[in-house]
């Protein structure tokens, strides 16, 4: 947060009008530019004399040179994030969660978004490396691409990979247990009487997908009640959601409920239930395998969903990999941690209408 105070102090001179350089911190302060240096750089001089090029520093709105800064020091204070898709809410709070940490910490974040494509992916990384990013967190689009992993491999700087899986050795990763919130989603939906469920879900490149299709039909068996005609995989968009809800629901008989594998298809399934003039939950139950965005929260019904912790994602993204740059109890050797997800059973979720069951 930026905050504008007002100071009653002088008009600056002709020279304090350019950008302020760190020879000008240390005149005002009465020292030498070496002194100035570790002063601003938590080098070895006393408080008396920290506080003095501080204050010199803060008073003429003294900004050290990022980049110069990284060429002597050889860090510069930044973190990469690389997503697929900016818009998508569920990375734009894991996001969130991860500038927080990361600026607390006073480094800076540097988001870059690949629309889901696998090269423009390698691009970014590339780039990010290249202007010296610290480390870098990582949410991809395809795992299976080999490229990607290529180029992951070659960097030898500290890689978070969120929720994904890659063959590359050193790189950290934070996954979560999918299978746990599916499985009470489907036994939730079971107990309620359905015997027809319905699963939209996405393609097998990223780890999520795999693990809530594999999930889903672990339950759907374990209950009686799998029907591969009921499953429909595709790409990750909202009208793959709603393309797909419309051929579900013209089979015979109909789904009565549906369990759709993320909020953008989810909001593709509603368009379609709606433009049917049908209703959630009466002529069918929705659940969304998704952390708790507004579009979903706010339906009404509100959507019953598998939630995920997701700023909690992105603090801890940012935390792993700022304790492997520390110099003192750095991590060496690559870490994994695991997240719950979480069922919360909505309004969206009922039992079948006499009409429907």
């Amino acid at each position: 947060m930026f905050q504008i105070t007002a100071r009653s102090a002088a008009l600056p001179s002709k020279r304090t009008l350019s950008r302020p350089t760190l020879r000008d911190v240390a005149e005002r302060a009465g020292v030498g530019i070496a002194t100035a240096s570790r002063a601003l750089n938590e080098g070895s001089i006393s408080e008396t004399l920290r506080q003095r090029v501080t204050a010199a520093a803060e008073d003429l709105g003294y900004q050290p040179h990022r980049l110069a800064l990284g060429l002597r020091t050889g860090a510069t204070k930044t973190v990469g994030f690389v997503v697929s898709d900016v818009a998508n809410p569920v990375l734009g709070r894991t996001a969130q969660g991860a500038v927080s940490y990361l600026d607390a910490a006073g480094y800076a974040m540097m988001l870059a978004v690949s629309d889901g494509y696998v090269e423009r992916e390698r691009s970014l990384i590339r780039m990010m490396y290249e202007r010296r990013a610290d480390g870098l967190i990582l949410s991809c689009s395809d795992e299976t691409d080999p490229r990607l992993a290529a180029v992951v491999s070659q960097l030898d700087i500290p890689v978070v990979l969120l929720d994904r899986e890659l063959p590359v050795p050193r790189v950290h990763r934070l996954i979560v247990n999918h299978r746990q919130g599916v499985m009470q989603a489907v036994e939730h939906l079971v107990k309620l009487g359905h015997r027809r469920v319905a699963y939209i879900g996405g393609p097998s490149v990223v780890r999520p997908c795999r693990e809530r299709y594999d999930a889903y039909r672990a339950a759907a068996a374990l209950h009686g009640i799998w029907d591969e005609r009921l499953v429909t995989l595709g790409p990750l968009t909202a009208e793959t959601g709603r393309e797909a809800t419309i051929n579900l629901m013209t089979t015979s008989p109909p789904p009565t409920a549906l369990i759709v594998a993320d909020n953008r298809r989810a909001i593709g399934a509603l368009r379609a239930i709606h433009d049917r003039g049908l209703e959630v939950p009466h002529d069918l139950s929705l659940v969304a395998l998704s952390g708790d965005v507004d579009a979903l929260a706010l339906h009404n019904p509100p959507i019953t969903i598998v939630d995920r912790p997701l700023e909690e994602m992105g603090m801890e993204a940012a935390k792993l990999l700022l304790a492997s740059l520390a110099p003192v109890d750095s991590i060496d050797r690559p870490v994994t941690r695991t997240f719950d997800g979480r069922f919360v059973a909505r309004g969206s979720t009922a039992s079948p209408s006499p009409s429907t069951g």
